[in-house]
């Protein structure tokens, strides 16, 4: 699940997911892939404009409440490529 700030990081809205996600029967675990700005120099390379290029990636610990809703619903989390956090 891509995180963007101010898009989808509120805690309302990670409270929601956490609820629907929870309810699937099969869920067990997500990946939270946090904002970056790696992109940003492709788009100028192609000569478009990138609709995001002053924002900043979540930090450490503007994801751990994020974490730690998903995981108040019984979800193991994955942030990024490092290992499942239970």
């Amino acid at each position: 699940m891509p995180l963007v700030p101010g898009i989808n990081d509120s805690l309302d809205n990670i409270r929601e997911m956490a609820r629907f996600l929870a309810a699937l029967p099969n869920m067990k675990e997500i990946e939270l892939l946090p904002y970056h700005a790696t992109g940003v120099d492709k788009y100028k390379r192609l000569g478009l404009t990138f609709s995001l290029p002053e924002m900043l990636p979540l930090s450490f610990a503007q994801m751990n409440p994020i974490v730690e809703e998903l995981q108040r619903h019984g979800i193991s989390v994955r942030v990024g490529n490092e290992s499942p956090r239970h």
